[in-house]
Parts: C-alpha cells; sequence; structure tokens
C-alpha cells in the first residue's frame, strides 16, 4: 500500500519518533521520507476527500498519463506504482510529495484551459491540437514538482536542518528545480523553450488566477530572475540533459558501461542529494553484473531496472509479465553455480539496498 493510506494512528506514534531528538541520528531517509509525508497528512487526507472520478476527469486523465510518462519513464526517474489524485479545488495546484504521490487540482486544468483558449481567441488559426498543448503546459507544472522529488530536496533539508523543514522553497533551490526541471522537459522529448514560456505565463497571471505558492507566490516578483537565471543555464541543461539521454541508452544496450558508471559517480558528486541520479547508478551497476556475469538459469530482479531493447529481449521471456511485476525466469536451462562473492554483484546489491533505503 502506498504511503497515503497509512491511518491517522500511525502518524501519531511516528511524530514522537520523529521529534525525538536522540533518536534522529538513527533515522534512514526512508523514514525522514516517510515522516515528511505523515506531517502533511491532513492536507493530503482532504485531498483524498476530494478526489474525483476517472469519468469526471474526462479526456485529461489521458492527458495527464502521457504526461506522466514522458516525463517519469522516459527519463527512468521511477518504474514503480505511482498514486495520481485529481481533486476538485478552484486554486491551481500540482503537488508532488516525497514518496512520489501526485496530486493535481481541477483549478489546474480550468487554469490550463483558460490559458489555451485566451491564446486561441487571439487568432484561429493557432488551433492544432488542443490537447497537445494541454499536455505542454501541464507537462511544465509537474516537471517542477518532479525535478524537487529527483534532487530529493526536501528529504536533504530534513537530514540537514534536524527538523521538519517548510515545503516553501528557498530562492536558490527555486533556480536548481527550474533548471532540473527543463532537462526532464528535454530529456522527455518537449520543446525547448516550453519552461520559458511557461515562466512568462505566471508572470503574466495574477492573484486572482490563484497560482499555487511554489510556481508563483512568494517568487512572483522574481520570475524575471528566474528566467534571467534559465536563460544563463542554457548550455549547462543542454549538456546536462545530453549525459542523461546518453546514460539512458547506454543502460538499455549495455554499451561501455564501467566508463557509464564513473560518469553517472560525477553526476552524483554535482548532485549529491538527488535520488535519480542513485538509482540510474544502481540499475548501471545491475546492467554491468548482467553484462558479465555467468549466471543464466536466474537472473537477479530489481524493481527499478530498466526494460528496453536488446536488456530486455537478451534475459526475459516474458516481457509483458516483468511489466506487471510478476516473477519470471530466463531461456536458460542450465542452473551454474551462483557467485555471491562476486565483486561486481556484492556492488550492485550493497547500491540497491542503498536505493531501497532512501
Amino acid at each position: 500500500e502506498s504511503y497515503i493510506f497509512m491511518k491517522k494512528s500511525v502518524f501519531i506514534f511516528l511524530s514522537f519518533i520523529l521529534f525525538s531528538f536522540p533518536l534522529f541520528a538513527s533515522m534512514s531517509k526512508l523514514e525522514m521520507r516517510n515522516g515528511l509525508v505523515y506531517a502533511q497528512w491532513d492536507d493530503i487526507e482532504k485531498k483524498i476527500s476530494l478526489r474525483l472520478k476517472s469519468e469526471e476527469i474526462g479526456e485529461w486523465k489521458e492527458i495527464i498519463d502521457d504526461a506522466l510518462f514522458a516525463l517519469i519513464r522516459r527519463s527512468e526517474l521511477y518504474r514503480g506504482r505511482i498514486d495520481v489524485v485529481v481533486f476538485q479545488d478552484s486554486s491551481v495546484e500540482c503537488t508532488v510529495y516525497p514518496n512520489l504521490s501526485i496530486f493535481i487540482s481541477s483549478g489546474l486544468l480550468q487554469y490550463i484551459d483558460d490559458c489555451i483558449f485566451s491564446y486561441l481567441s487571439e487568432s484561429l488559426r493557432r488551433a492544432k491540437n488542443i490537447n497537445a498543448d494541454r499536455e505542454d503546459y501541464l507537462a511544465a507544472f509537474l516537471s517542477f514538482e518532479l525535478s524537487r522529488f529527483a534532487l530529493d530536496i526536501d528529504v536533504a533539508k530534513y537530514e540537514t536542518q534536524k527538523r521538519l523543514p517548510m515545503r516553501k522553497l528557498e530562492k536558490n533551490e527555486v533556480f536548481l528545480v527550474d533548471k532540473m526541471a527543463n532537462v526532464f522537459l528535454k530529456v522527455a522529448g518537449y520543446r525547448t523553450l516550453l519552461m520559458e514560456e511557461h515562466l512568462e505565463r505566471l508572470q503574466n497571471s495574477t492573484s486572482e488566477d490563484g497560482i499555487y505558492y511554489d510556481f508563483r507566490g512568494e517568487f512572483s516578483q522574481n520570475i524575471s530572475e528566474r528566467l534571467e537565471v534559465l536563460k544563463s543555464e542554457g548550455d549547462s541543461i543542454e549538456k546536462l540533459s545530453e549525459e542523461i539521454l546518453n546514460i539512458i541508452f547506454q543502460i538499455n544496450t549495455q554499451q561501455g558501461l564501467e566508463e557509464l558508471i564513473t560518469n553517472i559517480q560525477l553526476l552524483r558528486s554535482s548532485y549529491p542529494s538527488s535520488i535519480y541520479f542513485l538509482r540510474l547508478e544502481v540499475v548501471a551497476r545491475h546492467s554491468l553484473f548482467l553484462e558479465r556475469s555467468k549466471l543464466l538459469s536466474f537472473i537477479p530482479i530489481l524493481p527499478v531496472a530498466i526494460l528496453g531493447h536488446t536488456y530486455a529481449e537478451k534475459y526475459y521471456v516474458n516481457i509483458e509479465k516483468k511489466i506487471k511485476g510478476t516473477p519470471f525466469i530466463s531461456n536458460a536451462t542450465s542452473e551454474p553455480k551462483t557467485d555471491f562473492y562476486d565483486p561486481l554483484l556484492i556492488v550492485a546489491i550493497s547500491l540497491y539496498k542503498e536505493y531501497l533505503d532512501q
């Protein structure tokens, strides 16, 4: 079950642990992540109570799925189960909590439609594919929140401050998330200027539009500064986007894995709190072990491992079952002895345990 459906009684118990300072040092990042979610339980519970049914969401459901697939799957940010809740509220809100549960308000969907129809009213020649425009607009909101998750800013602040941090981001954190959001949009295949256009729309919005503070609020007077910083990071954004695309390609095709791991480690040193780059190294090391291993009849399976191209075709009989997370075996008939002391296996397992504890 997802964390967001835990009962309040658990929250009371966990609160005692979270605020007992002597125990803090022994808390894992996973416990901190849970604590951050539980601390916002009242807000989460309210949104869940306002959850819209699929038929009430209409064609937006497919648009949301497409945007999330592009941003999460193409970037290999995550491959597990994700809770997505569209709730009835007039505010413009899109929130991704530290456990990757995603909440989108009906007000955000209405805001996007208002922006698009206002744009189209100026000239009917601009009308091409409204749903494609909807996805672009939504992807810009989602990319900001998903980047915040990928960088793991909230957990890192919790670990550093040794207390539950405010959800509000600091100015330098907003700049960093803006940059990574642009990277995710590029990796997902969206057009180059989408993030800049998004910020310009926020700059032109009014308080009556109900824009959530993470997107506008405190930084409404500084959106021009955000745009300036984003443009100055153009070369860096382009380079990082290319690096990530290359990493995903190399893992899928199992090419140059040792050099690839070195490159990922350099990225991890640049973004030490990022759960995203840790995940990529986990998958790369797993792939390296599979490439070198003589173990054919049983392939160690990571639920976060990438599927695609020769990687899946080489090792797995039933790819559809793998996607669904059910057990499966390889094509091999022989069963050589497992070398549990294989250095590659030891490193892969160690890093995987670190990822699971995030």
